[in-house]
């Protein structure tokens, strides 16, 4: 085996994780694949947000990889702007907005994977979600790489907008340094340029943000209307089966009395026969 049983693994709704996880390292371990073994017996059971995230790794990786290939764009952009390239700013806006769209796409998705097991998705079951895609998408690194193959084991995180290590760079780069920047014909009004495109890199972002926030306070409504739905559907259910079972009981209740009925029948019948003419003994 390789690790395609780890990947299989992680397919598994989070309640069956660990029985699985156990059985399949044993397997391995008779199989003599030590090494994998052990890599399986120390996965940790997933939650619902990661079971979700390694979902979407597995039936949607094409947009789970236009959504990185978007943050990789972001990244270039950024650092592009920063040197004070116009064109760099342009791509960082398409970029950003790419990036939006593709991780509405993917969240919704994860909410109806979760739906599917049952639960409802909440709001910071979706965060979680949201914030792992994000960091993801402009973190390049294991965590990227784990999510990719569906075997993602926990949270990501990513700290600042995009690209602000580089913007923290520049800006805090010492006075000294002015000259050397002017020869190779770089200066300070190229420097506030690119910081004036950053910090609206940044404002983006929070836009960005917010408007995930929306797509969860949606399917926040969305499943309190299904859930409500589902209550009156179950409610409804449990009042015909009352009913059914009632008159069920009726139908029981009339066939009993229709059968003593049938019996007082006959012993009436039985009683005349002996009382007519002809068919008492002499």
């Amino acid at each position: 085996m390789t690790d395609r049983s780890l990947q299989q693994l992680y397919q598994l709704p989070p309640e069956r994780f660990t029985a699985a996880r156990n059985q399949l390292a044993k397997e391995l371990s008779a199989e003599g694949s030590k090494e994998l073994a052990s890599r399986v017996r120390a996965a940790n059971r997933p939650t619902v947000a990661i079971w979700a995230l390694n979902k979407l790794a597995h039936e949607f990786p094409k947009e789970l990889e236009d959504l990185l290939e978007a943050g990789d764009r972001i990244r270039a952009a950024q650092a592009s702007a920063v040197r004070g390239n116009r064109q760099g700013a342009d791509e960082l806006r398409q970029a950003s907005h790419d990036l939006q769209s593709k991780r509405a796409t993917l969240i919704a998705r994860a909410a109806e994977a979760i739906q599917g097991l049952g639960r409802a998705p909440s709001a910071s079951v979706l965060g979680k979600i949201e914030a792992t895609l994000r960091a993801a998408a402009l973190n390049p690194g294991e965590g990227r790489q784990l999510l990719k193959e569906g075997i993602l084991d926990r949270d990501l995180q990513y700290s600042g907008f995009p690209g602000s290590a580089e913007i923290a760079s520049a800006a805090d780069r010492p006075a000294r340094a002015a000259e050397p920047r002017r020869r190779e014909g770089r200066s300070p009004a190229g420097d506030r340029e690119a910081l004036k495109r950053a910090r609206e890199a940044n404002k983006r972002a929070v836009a960005e943000r917010r408007a995930a926030e929306r797509v969860l306070r949606k399917w926040e409504l969305t499943v309190r209307r299904s859930q409500t739905q589902a209550a009156r559907a179950e409610e409804v259910a449990a009042r015909l089966q009352r009913s059914a079972s009632a008159a069920r009981e009726e139908a029981d209740r009339a066939k009993r009395r229709a059968e003593e009925d049938r019996r007082q029948l006959q012993l009436a019948a039985d009683r005349l026969s002996l009382l007519r003419p002809g068919t008492q003994s002499d």
